[in-house]
């Protein structure tokens, strides 16, 4: 049994169209995808530079303190490496 060409065509025709909307689709999902990920990157690094500072200033802090101690420390290679 044998199609009539303008069948072929046809068929041809809808599987072209199938496949650009299958495309269209994945597009708009990586898309997505991609906004997620920069926002959740974004989100990552802020915390993390906050992280950074608030340690850092942490650090800041308790060497004052450290250094406004009456008695002199007793391990301050230790602390240095710390």
């Amino acid at each position: 049994m044998e199609m009539p060409p303008n069948a072929r065509a046809h068929f041809a025709e809808q599987h072209i169209k199938d496949a650009q909307s299958l495309v269209a689709k994945i597009e708009a999902n990586r898309f997505i995808e991609v906004r997620e990920h920069r926002l959740l990157y974004q989100r990552f690094y802020n915390s993390l530079a906050l992280f950074s500072g608030g340690t850092i200033a942490l650090s800041v802090t308790y060497l004052g303190y450290l250094k406004a101690l009456p008695h002199p420390i007793v391990h301050k290679l230790l602390l240095t490496g710390s």
